[in-house]
């Protein structure tokens, strides 16, 4: 009876954000929750040991050496059936052997942190709809020992012997080792389905199969959501013929290096630059924008209905189009007072860098002169991971990078590091925020063209989508602007929308918190933890979502947990549309579920990429041909060397006709090991599912939309290079050199653990 009471309590836990009145969802319990996670995990010390990978290894080598093998096994041995982590386990029991105090202490952090993770793991399972009731019951009681502080605060309380009186490895002495142990195994017990256990060691990973033991997305499921997807933008000859007629507009009259500069734009009214005279489109006569229905006009409806705040995230963002935008996003701010805050990529630009960068310099020059109306800034994204091969990573440093004049040469970071975002977020801090996720670039050249999707949201997954780029923010103004052009922050912090905060402070951080008070739900303090009691947002649907990401520095990689999960979890279908299917943990997933349910139905439409010979989206079709899984590759318009590009731009995974995740993010090495910044939603909605589904089938069905499906290289006309053979001497046919493609990239690139 207890029990069942323990359990209530949490479900009543769970639905408590149902205050003040029906329609209102608090999201302020798992918001607070997982910015406390990432502030603890980025203390200076635990960064270190978490995620540095020099610090893993040297901690490697001191678990293994001789001399602190009797200690290592015995507190390994002792602990891991309470900290089941091993990145967690092994620095704890380092710290625990050190000789003083307060290093000792650190400990406490690190226990922390681990039972804080469990939290959010097991709050995110209980109410995953991809779960049965029963399932998500049994997460809500492993939960219930986690709510409050009591039960934290007593195994906690554990160490402080241990910490105090140390261990005296000569002789070893484990006396009080072995009593923290002791005390923390009786800490808030729980019964599982095969034994009692502190809350502490619950073991997810087997209580919960098909998960991967932590925390997905930090802020779990939400419900309450409307949800509206949206993959149609016009693609007949018209729109190609007008988008082609201004394609070059932009980087011929104003080149980045001279007119479309930034110190060009401040000399000059904003209404006197990038006119229509000078045959630029505006927001109703823009091929694209102009549309009535379908991507562009749910993109521009959401825009326009902004009261308070528009944020954007994107990574295209030039051409007429891009102008036509800027320009619109300025009337906006001008006439209706709306905030607007702007990140960019401007390091990546894959040859569109003359369409591209004349706008940011543009909404750049025009925020600098009017900091109480808009801040923009470069995405920061050196702290992301190298999309490079590993033993590349020692090779290419970013001081090598500056001192070689080598980025100057490329049309994308040299470390293979980027924000590949594609978000907008209107209103976010109010009770009524809109988010469009997705995969839409907002260029002529890339993306105006483009077969591509987005989900429109509204409710509190929107206000999630904000709070999750609240720290993208902070590192675009603090590595970024204040870094490098500190005239410009100082504008934005004492000229802009948060002068009056900013009267008589000096310290950057505290500045920085103060000009993003109108993005952050939670009102941040100088030390970025929570000062908001609730984070109230209405509830407009029954959609119920997460959002997944690969955050500024790469310590969440959501993206890849989503997918496999979603893939691992599937009972009847999968459909894949995507512009790239390459990644080994998406492909061995989908191989693990088939083979575990033979009449799974999985089915891919891909770009055909390169001329429609389909590399590299090719290198493991034959595989998942022979296990039973089609692929096919979109048909598109493609030439050598034309103005105007169309990719089969698609970025969806489908489960079952309940399940569609959507977003910025490949399935390939680079998006899913956390190298580029993305951002995606796991929908459970029948009626999105359904709309993305007949899509899917339509072009699965439609001979003048697909190819036939991938057997082999050789069907689908690959051409070898003159002159490659194999070890036999010969030629290599297309199926060998596909095969020998699909061995190098499973070497340059190790799978990861999600």
């Amino acid at each position: 009876m207890k029990n069942f009471m323990t359990v209530l309590g949490t479900i009543a836990f769970l639905i408590s954000s149902l205050t003040v009145v029906a329609a209102d969802f608090d999201l302020s319990h798992d918001l607070k929750d997982r910015n406390e996670y990432f502030l603890r995990t980025h203390d200076k010390t635990m960064f270190k040991y978490l995620y540095d990978k020099n610090v893993s290894y040297r901690m490697e080598k001191w678990l293994n050496h001789p001399d602190n093998q009797d200690y290592v096994v015995t507190c390994q041995a002792s602990i891991r059936g309470l900290i089941r982590a091993p990145k967690v386990l092994g620095p704890f029991c380092y710290f625990l052997r050190q000789g003083t105090k307060a290093k000792r202490a650190q400990a406490k952090k690190l226990l922390a942190i681990y039972i804080l993770g469990n939290k959010l793991t097991l709050k995110e399972l209980a109410g995953d709809p991809r779960y049965d009731a029963k399932t998500q019951m049994k997460a809500a009681k492993y939960l219930a020992p986690y709510l409050g502080k009591e039960n934290t605060a007593k195994a906690l309380a554990c160490l402080d012997q241990v910490i105090e009186k140390g261990i005296n490895p000569n002789p070893l002495n484990l006396y009080h080792f072995q009593a923290s142990r002791r005390c923390l195994s009786k800490v808030g017990k729980v019964m599982t389905s095969k034994y009692s256990v502190s809350f502490v060691g619950i073991p997810i990973p087997q209580e919960f199969p098909e998960h991967p033991g932590h925390a997905i997305s930090a802020t779990g499921w939400t419900v309450g959501n409307s949800v509206n997807y949206v993959a149609l933008n016009k693609l007949d000859n018209r729109v190609l013929s007008a988008l082609e007629d201004g394609a070059h507009t932009l980087r011929n009259k104003y080149p980045q290096t001279g007119a479309g500069s930034v110190a060009s734009f401040l000399k000059k009214s904003h209404k006197a630059v990038l006119t229509p005279a000078e045959g630029f489109t505006t927001i109703k006569n823009d091929p694209a924008w102009s549309q009535k229905s379908g991507i562009f006009a749910e993109i521009r409806k959401a825009i326009d209905s902004a009261k308070e705040t528009i944020f954007i995230d994107i990574f295209f963002m030039g051409g007429n189009m891009g102008v036509a935008m800027a320009k619109h996003l300025i009337n906006i701010a001008e006439t209706k007072g709306v905030k607007i805050l702007i990140l960019r990529d401007i390091i990546n630009h894959f040859g569109r860098g003359d369409d591209m960068m004349p706008v940011y310099n543009f909404l750049k020059a025009y925020s600098m002169r009017n900091p109480s109306k808009m801040v923009v800034a470069p995405s920061h994204i050196k702290k992301h991971s190298s999309g490079l091969p590993r033993f590349m990573h020692g090779l290419i440093k970013d001081e090598f990078i500056k001192k070689s004049g080598l980025q100057q040469h490329l049309d994308l970071y040299a470390l293979a590091m980027s924000d590949h975002s594609k978000v907008v977020v209107v209103d976010g801090k109010s009770k009524n925020p809109t988010a469009i996720v997705g995969s839409k670039n907002w260029v002529d050249g890339s993306g105006a063209f483009c077969y591509d999707e987005v989900a429109v949201v509204k409710g509190p997954v929107a206000a999630t989508v904000q709070d999750d780029y609240y720290f993208d923010m902070v590192y675009a103004l603090k590595y970024e602007v204040l870094k490098n052009d500190v005239d410009t922050f100082k504008q934005f912090a004492f000229k802009g929308w948060s002068a009056g905060l900013n009267k008589g402070i000096k310290k950057p951080q505290q500045l920085i918190v103060n000009i993003l008070k109108p993005f952050d739900l939670l009102d941040r303090n100088k030390s970025f933890r929570a000062t908001a009691k609730k984070v109230l947002v209405n509830m407009p649907g029954k959609a119920t979502i997460r959002t997944g990401m690969n955050n500024v520095d790469s310590t969440r990689t959501s993206a890849v947990g989503q997918v496999v999960q979603a893939i691992l979890l599937a009972k009847k279908k999968i459909y894949i549309k995507d512009q790239f299917l390459f990644d080994r943990n998406v492909i061995m997933a989908l191989l693990q579920a088939k083979a575990a349910k033979p009449n799974l139905v999985i089915k891919a439409i891909l770009e055909p990429a390169y001329a429609g010979q389909g590399i590299p989206n090719i290198l493991y079709a034959d595989i998942l041909y022979k296990a039973g899984i089609e692929v096919r590759l979109k048909r598109t318009h493609f030439e050598e060397g034309e103005k105007i590009t169309q990719e089969y731009h698609m970025k969806t995974v489908s489960v079952d006709g309940q399940f569609v995740i959507t977003g910025s993010a490949n399935k390939d090495q680079t998006t899913m090991y956390g190298s580029f910044r993305e951002e995606q939603l796991d929908i459970s909605d029948k009626a999105a599912t359904k709309v993305h589904d007949q899509l899917f089938d339509f072009q699965w069905n439609n001979k003048e939309q697909v190819f036939t499906t991938y057997r082999n290289a050789a069907d689908h006309g690959l051409k070898v290079p003159e002159g490659l053979k194999g070890l036999n001497g010969k030629q290599l046919n297309p199926d060998e050199f596909v095969g020998i493609l699909r061995s190098i990239v499973s070497i340059l690139f190790d799978t990861v653990t999600f």
